[in-house]
């Protein structure tokens, strides 16, 4: 099993954060966090790195049902979604929901991973 699902283009690091952000949105979910590595590591290293970004996308309706089946799925709240410059083109990452099957014996979680899935994939089918 993947613990990321993927998908290259061949467009600008600028417009693929917006697309992705558009097309997360459709399916319901925000970004309630950003971290952007290369600023980071520039500040606290002071090391180039290359454009890459985790955004941290919630679904506050997928949050809430699996934290009331289990508070411990939390630890992997928000979903992370990673885009970042890789060769000559731009790569997205999100976080696979399948991993959640491996890891909590919850048919009921099992449910909402299957959801998350198919939503998630739906982003990734429009980018």
């Amino acid at each position: 099993m993947q613990i990321s699902i993927k998908k290259k283009l061949n467009i600008s690091f600028e417009l693929a954060v917006k697309k992705v952000t558009e097309e997360l949105a459709k399916q319901g979910f925000g970004i309630i966090t950003t971290i952007d590595v290369q600023d980071v590591l520039k500040k606290k290293l002071n090391k180039e790195f290359r454009k890459f970004l985790i955004l941290g996308a919630c679904n506050p309706e997928f949050a809430h049902n699996a934290i009331e089946q289990n508070d411990e799925v939390s630890l992997l709240l928000p979903c992370n979604v990673v885009i970042q410059e890789k060769e000559s083109l731009v790569e997205i990452m999100a976080f696979n929901p399948d991993v959640l099957t491996k890891l909590f014996d919850d048919e009921k979680l099992r449910d909402l991973s299957v959801i998350l899935k198919e939503r998630i994939e739906e982003v990734f089918k429009n980018l």
